[in-house]
């Protein structure tokens, strides 16, 4: 009789051998669990931050300040993953965006550890350390992330990382032609003024 996989097997495996810890969650999805965990790695990270900074803030300010930066986060990991499923079976590979979602969720696990280092690090007065570490952490998060697109999708890792990274060229492409009409008609405009 096989022996059934817990949350926190899946936890465990995604944090001390995340190959193991995707093949897991590919066998049984894991989708809720992975909201909450990105739930709590925005809470932890945004516990951190105010405990590093020190920021004195009204509670209803804070409470507003998290649930943006949960919306935030929520929406970028659903526009993220329906971007990079779209992209992925461009290419040939089809995947349910649900398993992807709940792969990128899992990701921000290393993100739980934001409060306890910031407690530490200001325990010890090395309020300092705790932007390395948070740095360290952010890698960590996006290295997985980037182990969640190559797993899932078979692609090598070239490819896993041009993937991750095509939302931000997408933007910037946005972004370069929205410039590029603005020009144009502030060009116009011009040389219909002198004209």
């Amino acid at each position: 009789m096989a022996k059934e996989n817990t949350n926190l097997d899946m936890i465990y495996y995604f944090i001390t051998s995340p190959k193991n810890g995707i093949e897991l969650v590919r066998e049984k999805n894991f989708f809720f669990v992975a909201l909450f965990i990105a739930t709590l790695s925005v809470l932890s990270s945004f516990t951190g931050d105010k405990l590093i900074l020190l920021t004195a803030v009204f509670p209803g300010n804070l409470s507003l300040s998290f649930l943006a930066s949960l919306l935030l986060i929520y929406f970028l990991l659903f526009s993220t993953a329906l971007l990079y499923n779209f992209i992925a079976e461009l290419f040939g590979h089809r995947e349910k965006a649900t398993m992807l979602l709940a792969l990128l969720g899992l990701s921000f696990l290393p993100g739980i550890f934001n409060a306890p280092l910031a407690l530490v690090c200001s325990g010890v007065n090395l309020e300092e350390a705790y932007g390395i570490l948070k740095l360290l952490i952010i890698f960590w998060t996006i290295g997985l992330q980037v182990l969640c697109l190559h797993k899932l999708y078979n692609f090598s890792l070239f490819r896993s990382v041009i993937l991750y990274i095509s939302p931000i060229l997408f933007i910037f492409f946005l972004m370069f032609i929205s410039i590029l009409i603005f020009l144009t008609f502030f060009v116009l405009n011009i040389a219909n003024i002198l004209m």
